[in-house]
């Protein structure tokens, strides 16, 4: 029984997909993410082979665009064989393709059967069509995404050494049934590779690490993330002499040898601009003082929850790495008002060869250590005033290296930074390029830092403040009146603001697109107003505000 789209809905579809098929942006990148079917369509059995092997096939024949470059077909559930090379068809120089999550099947003969394997399929989207298509695109084609399928040693072998095909970049973020043996063929079929994304993929060691950094000479841009090394494995990154972003989260949960670090950072002192190595425990002030001293020409770090290192690293990162743009220090505890001021102090340097709540050492070898639960609370040391004053006697005008001197910095993050108070926030948090600043969970911030906040970074576009329980109303009064450029504001968990809060956003005007009032003291009345007169507000969160629960909810988006 041939099936049938009636009405309104047939009308609805055929527009929607001629303005995905009309729709490029100024890049030349085709827009087709949301082509799919609509929750409230009607569909009767079978509905999607007809519609895309039948109706969309047939669409798609006569269209040649010759400037298309990039194509991206994530998470598109009903494509096919059919469908595949209908959407490759109109690009005959397509150069990048996105297909993250794409139903692939890998193995065909005991469902299609030797014979079907040699054409198109309009039930099933085959890893052999595939191939046949990169094959015929291989001129130009340049870059892949095919993370978040099951895609398999084998079958990434069969394509890499599709003859002629030289590929500059590969994404392979959470491919699960990868190993190391996979990656190796990979690294000897595409040695030209600029661009490896091998983020997420536990099941790799170090091995498949090292036939990355001996045979892929040109890489610029490499994520290992979650990939566990081992400190000895450290060796083979030496070689990354023309990488520029290097992400390393989640890596090292051990210290490497600190001579293989520092070898490291020489050699890749002349090209690296981003470093992230958040999540990598086992790192220690002095690794990133080392660091400090060659990579001079960073423009991104990413620190967080490196969570041994304290005033020694904030102050060398103030002093050093002048050129930076984004800087990352969430969730380093130890880090204190002296640190961000420029100053370090003896009593509030971090020692992890003593017992401490974040990990011990024992015979050389640094592991992680949970406490007790009654001891679960970590020690609180806040330098006094009066120390932060002995601190700038000892050290001097000259010696003092705040971290406001990072006049370049566009993105700041401090979340969880638990030990900075006003004294620090209030006096060096100023930077006339500040776009996004993360103060979330740092509790012992009043209203007198947003307010030096505000009038001092003009630019501010997000500010992330949850979980700062001592401000009010007055402190976002200031921040919607100083930061006219606000788009995503974070206020929840703040008990302290009220109704007010809401007020100021309306009559101040500001063009917000995100906003979040979970757990505030704030009423449905006033939410709703914001919403009403907010046309550019595009999701609030307002879990648990002071609202009855039936009224309550969870999130509202506006599309």
């Amino acid at each position: 029984m041939p099936t049938v789209l009636y009405g309104e809905k047939t009308q609805k579809y055929n527009n929607s997909l001629q303005a995905a098929m009309s729709s490029m942006d100024s890049e030349g990148h085709l827009l087709l993410k949301n082509l799919s079917f609509q929750s409230d369509t009607v569909l009767h059995s079978h509905s999607i082979g007809h519609v895309w092997s039948g109706g969309l096939v047939n669409k798609l024949q006569n269209i040649k665009l010759q400037n298309l470059r990039h194509m991206d077909l994530s998470s598109l559930k009903q494509l096919s064989d059919a469908t595949l090379c209908a959407f490759l068809g109109i690009a005959p120089k397509l150069e990048s393709l996105e297909l993250a999550s794409a139903p692939f099947l890998f193995s065909t003969s005991g469902y299609l059967g030797e014979a079907a394997s040699s054409r198109p399929n309009s039930a099933a989207l085959t890893f052999t069509r595939f191939i046949h298509e990169v094959d015929r695109l291989k001129a130009t084609f340049k870059s892949l995404n095919i993370s978040r399928t099951y895609v398999s040693d084998l079958s990434l072998e069969s394509l890499c050494k599709i003859k002629g095909l030289n590929l500059k970049r590969l994404v392979l973020v959470s491919c699960k049934d990868l190993s190391d043996a996979g990656i190796v063929r990979l690294c000897a079929a595409q040695p030209g590779l600029v661009e490896l994304n091998l983020a997420s993929n536990a099941q790799l060691t170090g091995v498949s690490v090292k036939h990355v950094c001996i045979n892929l000479q040109f890489i610029k841009s490499l994520n290992l993330t979650k990939i566990r090394l081992h400190p000895n494995e450290f060796k083979p990154l030496i070689r990354l002499a023309n990488c520029s972003q290097l992400i390393l989260s989640a890596c090292f949960q051990q210290q490497p040898a600190e001579a293989d670090v520092e070898a490291a950072f020489r050699v890749w002192a002349p090209n690296m601009r981003s470093l992230d190595l958040s999540y990598c425990s086992g790192l220690s002030n002095k690794i990133f003082v080392n660091m400090c001293q060659y990579l001079k020409g960073l423009t991104e770090l990413d620190v967080s929850s490196c969570f041994r290192i304290d005033d020694v690293t904030v102050r060398e990162i103030s002093q050093k790495l002048n050129q930076l743009t984004q800087l990352r220090m969430g969730w380093c505890k130890h880090i204190t008002d002296l640190g961000l001021l420029g100053f370090y102090h003896e009593d509030f340097t971090h020692d992890c060869t003593k017992e401490c709540r974040c990990g011990r050492v024992r015979n050389e070898v640094y592991f992680e250590y949970t406490p007790p639960v009654r001891d679960i609370a970590p020690r609180e040391i806040v330098p006094s005033q009066a120390q932060i004053e002995s601190a700038k006697v000892k050290h001097g005008e000259t010696g003092a290296y705040p971290i406001s001197l990072l006049t370049n910095l566009s993105v700041l993050d401090l979340t969880m930074c638990t030990k900075l108070t006003d004294a620090s926030i209030s006096s060096v948090v100023k930077f006339a390029r500040l776009k996004s600043l993360g103060l979330s969970m740092c509790s012992r911030i009043t209203d007198r830092s947003l307010i030096a906040i505000a009038s001092n970074n003009p630019l501010l576009e997000i500010v992330d403040v949850s979980q700062c329980r001592e401000l009010t109303d007055q402190a976002i009064f200031a921040l919607v009146a100083g930061c006219r450029r606000l788009t995503h504001i974070n206020l929840s968990g703040c008990p302290k603001i009220t109704d007010t809060s809401i007020e100021s956003m309306v009559k101040r005007r500001v063009k917000l697109k995100f906003l979040d009032v979970s757990m505030c003291n704030i009423s449905l009345e006033s939410i709703e107003m914001l919403e009403r007169l907010v046309p550019t507000l595009q999701t609030i969160h307002k879990l648990y505000t002071s609202v009855p629960d039936h009224a309550n909810s969870k999130m509202k988006s506006k599309c």
